[in-house]
């Protein structure tokens, strides 16, 4: 074989090594990619500037999981992934009544459905609900906290009765797959279930539903300033289905906004007095957020007008 031939054969296989090298190095790259943008989407759904809380509904029946919802709120600094920041209000049903889960600093209302007596109540927050991702099923099972939180139809933590936790725990069966509670336990999470029971008097199963609350607090991020999360913005009663009484610190300039989901304002006044009282009787049901803004500060909260 002359020098030639062996050089072209060389030249030959050294081309083919570079090749694959090539496809090697390329294929390295779409590895590096696909991480990231799954990092990326993690990082999206799950907010470590915000309080995190996914709210799932399980039926009582069937347990057949009904969908999904993720809020995000203002990040609590006094509370920690230990325990549900829960300040739980429960108003008894004469004829009428409700239960509200909102967050022990804020108010902000994380959960409110309403109770009737021999008839059906409504759930009012969270007002939609999705079965699209994240709240698809992923190929991860994970297993219930062992810290996990339950929560009877008044709201009072169940810590001993044992026919009440295995029903729950078969409602956490049909989430334990999903893509969002994956999502959570990658991170310091805490879990709580709550039985919802819209009717009272009998209690119908075809109507409870079980509550799945997923919540992650990044307390050591805020991209709130310590002189906005200080100062004072009241708003009673939330939820509502009348009046609203607004109080507010003495600060100059006050104006006042109530904005509706689809940000359009509905309503807008300047405040003279630090008590305001506001008639949304009229106003159609869902959530509002009330913005007070004056030269040295602007804050806004959440209601539900039900």
């Amino acid at each position: 074989m002359t020098d030639f031939k062996i050089t072209q054969i060389f030249l030959k296989k050294l081309k083919i090594l570079n090749m694959k090298k090539n496809k090697i190095f390329l294929l390295i790259l779409l590895l590096i990619f696909f991480q990231n943008q799954l990092r990326s989407q993690t990082d999206t759904i799950i907010k470590d500037e915000y309080l995190n809380f996914a709210t799932l509904i399980v039926d009582y029946d069937t347990y057949n999981f009904e969908g999904g919802n993720l809020s995000y709120y203002q990040i609590c600094n006094s509370c920690t992934n230990d325990s549900l920041p829960f300040d739980i209000v429960f108003n008894p049903p004469g004829d009428f009544g409700d239960i509200t889960y909102r967050i022990q600093t804020t108010f902000d209302t994380v959960f409110f459905g309403t109770i009737v007596w021999a008839g059906t109540g409504q759930m009012y927050y969270p007002n939609n609900f999705d079965l699209n991702y994240p709240f698809n099923t992923s190929d991860t099972l994970i297993e219930k906290p062992i810290n996990i939180e339950y929560f009877g139809i008044n709201g009072t933590k169940v810590n001993d009765d044992t026919s009440f936790i295995q029903k729950a725990d078969s409602a956490w069966d049909k989430i334990d797959s999903l893509e969002i509670t994956k999502l959570f336990a990658e991170k310091n999470y805490k879990a709580g279930i709550f039985l919802y029971a819209p009717t009272v008097g009998m209690f119908d199963p075809y109507a409870a539903k079980w509550i799945v609350f997923l919540y992650y607090n990044n307390n050591s991020t805020s991209i709130f300033t310590e002189k906005n999360t200080n100062l004072k913005l009241l708003i009673h009663p939330n939820p509502t289905k009348d009046f609203i009484y607004i109080k507010t610190e003495k600060t100059n300039n006050k104006m006042l906004k109530i904005i509706d989901i689809s940000g359009r304002i509905v309503y807008s006044k300047k405040l003279n007095d630090n008590i305001e009282q506001i008639d949304i009787s009229d106003y159609s049901k869902g959530v509002y957020f009330i913005s007070v803004k004056s030269d040295e500060f602007i804050k806004t909260e959440k209601i539900i007008k039900y």
